[in-house]
């Protein structure tokens, strides 16, 4: 699944959001400031064999629960497609498992959407012979689709979508099914993970001064590829910041590396990183920030913007990839100040938008709206 979306980036009120349009997916709960998150999401790999369903239950193995005659495969609406794993649980009994040979230990993450139809009670989800991933899915009503996600070590090989408890009988419908062998799930699209490319075009970005700024949380200190936090060499800001192989924190621009000379060894935690560029373009000046603090300025040439768009949490070339958690994005038409970027680091909380930004923002409300009228 590879999708190419775009959109504009427009800060407003509730943070920094894309228009519709955008590959970005918000994470409730595990963003910077628990707001949710965008997951870059390139370079990881859903381990469910048949997370669609197509062609019934191929790939699943169905010993324990067609005994029962409690498992089948329906064409179901549900949010994202047309089919769905159908499982009846009566008084405990196994819903169906896939055979996967990892270690015992390994952490993995579980996504799954879930609708109760009839009856009571909650499943669980399930890694190994009695190893249940705490808490129950708490579905709250029937009838309507939940999507949860489990993260905790396997406990065996036989890994099973769901076990209700004992006292429990009810009627569950499952779709898209998601396991990733990694300590955070990445949200998924067309029943897998979302492959997708996140860009933007940043006019914003397209003058002699701009701010780049977002927060950032890696999966990995991955040494073998470039770490790309954006790229937006072929854009209007026309510069990328990336870790290098070294680990080094570097601009590329105008096919020029620069290294800062920073150095972060482990940025598997939350930092907050600024770009900005003070022209003019012939003759200006970058600086970069690193948790507010002034890390490196070098002057030289820009060249004039482009009309690509800016790659978030990866490279140009497809093998540099964030693969993280990227939060409070912002794209401003300025170069921000010693001061407020360090205000923004110390405030430790959700950015606060721009006034020009609200303005345009309430300015494609409007429009919107009259668009709704029409």
């Amino acid at each position: 699944h590879n999708v190419d979306r775009f959109g504009y980036l427009i800060p407003h009120r509730y943070g920094n959001v894309p228009m519709v349009g955008a590959v970005a997916t918000y994470r409730p709960g595990e963003g910077r400031f628990g707001r949710g998150a965008v997951a870059i999401e390139e370079g990881t790999e859903n381990l469910i064999i048949n997370p669609l369903f197509k062609n019934g239950l191929n790939g699943w193995a169905k010993e324990w629960a067609d005994s029962n005659n409690t498992i089948e495969v329906e064409n179901i609406s549900t949010p994202c497609g047309d089919k769905a794993l159908v499982v009846t649980a009566q008084g405990g009994t196994p819903s169906p498992y896939q055979r996967i040979d990892l270690p015992v230990g390994t952490i993995v993450t579980v996504t799954v959407m879930v609708r109760r139809v009839s009856g009571e009670g909650n499943p669980y989800l399930r890694w190994g012979a009695g190893y249940n991933m705490e808490p129950p899915l708490d579905i709250k009503e029937n009838g309507k689709w939940y999507t949860f996600s489990r993260t905790g070590e396997v406990g065996g090989n036989r890994n099973l979508i769901s076990r209700t408890p004992t006292n429990a009988s009810a009627r569950f419908e499952y779709a898209f099914v998601q396991l990733e062998e990694k300590p955070f799930a990445t949200s998924f699209v067309d029943g897998t993970r979302a492959n997708g490319i996140l860009r933007y075009y940043d006019e914003l970005a397209s003058g002699d001064d701009y701010t780049i700024a977002l927060w950032a949380k890696a999966h990995t200190n991955d040494p073998s590829t470039w770490q790309v936090l954006f790229d937006g060499r072929d854009a209007r800001s026309r510069s990328m910041l990336a870790f290098s192989t070294s680990g080094v924190l570097t601009i590329f621009y105008r096919g020029i590396f620069r290294s800062t000379g920073f150095l972060m060894a482990d940025r598997t935690g939350w930092h907050h990183y600024v770009l900005t560029f003070t022209g003019p373009r012939s003759s200006g000046t970058f600086r970069v920030f690193v948790d507010g603090q002034l890390v490196y300025t070098y002057e030289d040439s820009l060249q004039l913007p482009g009309t690509s768009g800016m790659y978030i949490g990866r490279g140009i070339p497809e093998n540099e990839l964030w693969n993280g958690l990227i939060d409070e994005l912002l794209i401003l038409p300025y170069a921000a100040s010693e001061e407020e970027i360090a205000s923004w680091y110390e405030a430790q909380g959700p950015l606060p938008p721009h006034p020009q930004a609200l303005l345009q923002w309430d300015r494609q409300a409007v429009r919107s709206a009259q668009m709704v009228k029409l």
